[in-house]
């Protein structure tokens, strides 16, 4: 029997988003059609997933990634924006699942809707 996962909104390049780890496991990165299949997510919520990962993939530089980055500062805070409330989306629709949210660096979001960012 599948023990309770914890989920992570977290973004890396090259990998989906959505980190799952399952009791005292490793986790795992997914894409959100893959999480979506796993835990249920909804249409709606898989698809604002994959298009805000899709941003950030979108900024990575190959050719050296140190230089990878969003155009403006104003378009990096609008994702990290974007992103934890895609992380109070998925704790809403996943209530019986713990979920927090990281940001580039591992550095964690809180997701108290009072706090900022």
């Amino acid at each position: 029997m599948r023990k309770t996962p914890h989920v992570t909104l977290r973004p890396s390049w090259c990998v989906g988003p959505l980190w799952i780890r399952w009791s005292e496991g490793i986790a795992e990165p997914h894409d959100a059609d893959e999480a979506a299949a796993v835990l249920g997510l909804d249409d709606d919520l898989r698809a604002a997933i994959t298009a805000w990962d899709e941003r950030f993939q979108a900024t990575f530089d190959p050719t050296y990634p140190p230089d990878s980055a969003f155009p403006t500062s104003e378009d990096e805070a609008a994702w990290l924006t974007e992103g934890r409330r895609l992380a109070l989306r998925l704790r809403a629709a996943l209530p019986h699942l713990s979920v927090d949210h990281e940001t580039i660096g591992g550095r964690a979001v809180p997701l108290d809707e009072d706090t900022p960012l």
